[in-house]
């Protein structure tokens, strides 16, 4: 399994977050990209690249993407945040 990093923000972010179900959703999604980091889409609007860079993935987790990067050679996957869906195009 890969060893999982959060930016400093993510907490900020998750506590926006007042839905039981896409609490549930996102503890899921975490334990799904721990186990196999390269499940995320690399195909992601231009502005999360210019975000957070041309390695970012994604993944959909209604109303957000939960936006990540993978170091392969190390491991490690690095979670950017949650970003609304609605603001990433």
């Amino acid at each position: 399994m890969a060893r999982m990093e959060y930016a400093e923000g993510f907490a900020y972010d998750v506590a926006q977050i007042w839905s039981p179900s896409v609490e549930k959703h996102l503890r899921s999604l975490l334990q799904m990209i721990e186990a196999f980091p390269q499940s995320g889409l690399t195909l992601v609007p231009e502005s999360l690249v210019r975000e957070f860079g041309p390695q970012v993935r994604k993944c959909a987790m209604s109303p957000f993407y939960l936006v990540y990067e993978y170091d392969e050679d190390a491991d490690v996957v690095f979670v950017h945040g949650l970003v609304r869906q609605s603001k990433a195009w």
